[in-house]
């Protein structure tokens, strides 16, 4: 009987030690299934990296010159507004929606693998207008008259000012300057699509200064028409109710 309560003793601790040992395995088995979930790439997050990854991989050229980004930008049919800058060594482009005219605008600069993005969110762009120099763009903006646009610098990629304005603006010779029009508080004669009559102002693009040099009236605005070498800027006076009487005037703008 005491040999029995022995071993009936000893096969308990036994079974106790075989138990723990048990469920101490359990739970390591358990902590590395969720360290291998952990560890497992979510599928959203793998989709969203090889997008990331084909979109780069599409806009890159080992051997960038103009003739290669252009062939690259052609093989593309979701980029659009292809416009070169006039020194030819520079192209802003968008990425996006060809016909919603929506999506990323970015700058490729020849000997460079890949171009720069511009800006961190998409947007409704149109057209791009460089300077003469080829240091700045115009990027135009808007779905109606009274428009938006923003300035951007080549020096660092960066947007340096925004405006809103209306009609096509226009560089000076030495791209100092934008010739543009700019709603006023004054309302015209009759209604129109824009809030108020139109200004012509010149906008300077290292100072930021803004001159109105001809204010609207209720019964007229002005838009610019060209700006000449010489520094000439020519811009119409257009009257509301009688178009017959518009007039072209100058603006003779000194550099110096």
């Amino acid at each position: 009987m005491k040999d029995f309560y022995i071993f009936y003793k000893k096969s308990y601790r036994l079974i106790f030690i075989v138990m723990l040992l048990f469920l101490f395995m359990s739970g390591c088995a358990k902590e590395n299934q969720v360290i291998n979930k952990k560890s497992e790439p979510n599928e959203q997050d793998t989709s969203i990296a090889i997008k990331n990854n084909t979109k780069d991989e599409i806009l890159e050229v080992l051997n960038s010159t103009r003739e290669n980004i252009e062939a690259k930008l052609k093989e593309r049919k979701d980029i659009y507004a292809v416009t070169w800058s006039y020194d030819g060594r520079q192209v802003a482009f968008v990425l996006g929606d060809t016909e919603g005219w929506y999506g990323q605008m970015y700058i490729w600069t020849v000997g460079k693998k890949k171009p720069v993005s511009i800006g961190e969110d998409e947007d409704r762009i149109c057209e791009f207008i460089w300077s003469p120099n080829s240091k700045y763009v115009f990027v135009d903006t808007g779905t109606s008259c009274e428009r938006w646009g923003f300035i951007v610098s080549t020096d660092n990629f960066k947007i340096i000012d925004d405006i809103t304005y209306t009609g096509v603006p226009l560089w000076s010779y030495d791209s100092k300057w934008i010739a543009l029009g700019t709603i006023s508080d004054i309302q015209p004669i009759t209604p129109i699509e824009l809030s108020g009559t139109v200004d012509l102002t010149i906008y300077n693009v290292e100072t930021r200064e803004k001159k109105i040099i001809a204010k609207g009236t209720s019964d007229f605005k002005y838009t610019p028409r060209r700006w000449d070498k010489d520094g000439i800027l020519i811009y119409e006076k257009i009257y509301f109710l009688n178009q017959k009487e518009n007039e072209q005037l100058t603006y003779r703008y000194n550099s110096k």
